[in-house]
């Protein structure tokens, strides 16, 4: 049964989630004390956060480091602001997040470390930063691992989107027997302006949602109400999560055609513009390869919709003609961080090359023009 909760998140509960006490006093295996006066962190989205400082140390500080992670990533940013040498420190950092992208609703976490004159380290605690959009007054839902943040539309629509999640992420565990983890979360926008508002800079005119897997969200515009995209849109986006959880290693990722390809497979609505796009470029003779397609997609909406369908195509063939099985072999297989073409020749048995001649042939591809 789902759960839900409703969440208004304002600036001042974001502060007072993330400032530490006046005058916590921190000391550490050495003889220095630290004596935080202040520690915060004020988000601006998507322009930045401004981390303050405000303390006092037993012995003179030579150096000043911010260390900050989103949660879920294990890289750890570092910043070095100027300050004076002396026992008191007064610093205050902003990072700008226009040239380093965070999209909204990640945990971000937290420190500062202090250089003593003597040679001696000392940190303050942890915190955490709950970064969001702060344009819109959120709601929230949650059921299990995934929790839904919406600002527009009635409840029983935000229900609906949340169980569509739920739903994907349940029959991709089912079909491949994996097992997903969260917390995920979904960030739901209500139009495209607001959406578009939050994105990177240079983002492609086609993107109507992402997935950071790494982070484990989602970020999609969907008008309230309609049914239809909210089951297409979160069914697809949901499987890049799960996909990259069960993919997951330190040197390779799935090739995008198997990426996209089995999140459009999934969709609980399928994309009515695949079928008309793959078969007009079969009959036209210009199928892009199975080994073109492990590449990133064009920019172009024209070229980039077909390696949407021929990727949806590919996934249908492995699992239509050769079992779910086959393609939970092909799943497996990437989580020793293999190549593309060991992948493929492991879990299938055959090359990556006969793969696109087999998918094709299954078409009634006539060949190249």
């Amino acid at each position: 049964m789902s759960s839900s909760t409703r969440a208004r998140l304002s600036l001042a509960l974001i502060l007072a989630l993330v400032a530490l006490a006046a005058s916590a006093l921190f000391s550490t295996a050495g003889a220095a004390t630290l004596t935080v006066h202040l520690s915060e962190a004020i988000p601006d989205f998507p322009n930045g956060i401004t981390f303050r400082l405000q303390a006092d140390v037993s012995d003179p500080v030579t150096r000043v480091e911010l260390r900050y992670f989103p949660d879920g990533v294990p890289v750890i940013n570092v910043a070095r602001p100027q300050t004076r040498t002396g026992t008191h420190v007064d610093v205050t950092h902003t990072v700008d997040l226009l040239l380093d992208y965070l999209p909204p609703a990640v945990d971000v976490r937290y420190y500062w470390q202090l250089t003593l004159a003597s040679g001696e380290s000392v940190r303050t605690p942890e915190q955490r930063l709950f970064y969001m959009d702060e344009q819109h007054d959120w709601k929230s839902l949650q059921d299990g691992i995934v929790t839904l943040y919406y600002y527009a539309g009635n409840q029983s629509f935000a229900q609906q989107a949340l169980d569509i999640t739920v739903r994907a992420i349940e029959r991709f565990d089912r079909a491949f027997g994996v097992t997903t983890e969260g917390p995920i979360r979904v960030v739901m926008y209500a139009n495209d302006r607001d959406f578009r508002a939050a994105l990177p800079v240079g983002s492609d005119d086609w993107v109507g949602g992402f997935a950071e897997p790494d982070l484990g969200l989602i970020v999609v515009a969907i008008q309230p109400g309609d049914t239809g995209e909210v089951a297409r849109m979160l069914s697809h986006e949901v499987v890049h999560v799960v996909m990259a959880q069960a993919t997951a290693n330190p040197y390779n990722a799935p090739p995008p055609w198997l990426n996209e390809g089995i999140a459009s497979y999934y969709q609980e609505v399928p994309d009515d513009r695949f079928a008309p796009v793959i078969q007009r470029a079969a009959r036209e003779g210009r199928l892009d390869t199975v080994r073109a397609l492990n590449s990133a997609f064009p920019a172009d909406p024209a070229a980039a919709i077909l390696a949407y369908a021929e990727s949806e195509s590919i996934a249908r063939f492995i699992i239509e003609e050769k079992g779910t099985d086959a393609m939970a072999d092909l799943i497996n297989v990437f989580r020793e961080g293999v190549s593309y073409d060991e992948a493929v020749q492991r879990a299938l048995g055959i090359s990556l090359d006969e793969l696109d001649q087999e998918w094709k042939a299954w078409l009634g591809y006539p060949g190249d023009a």
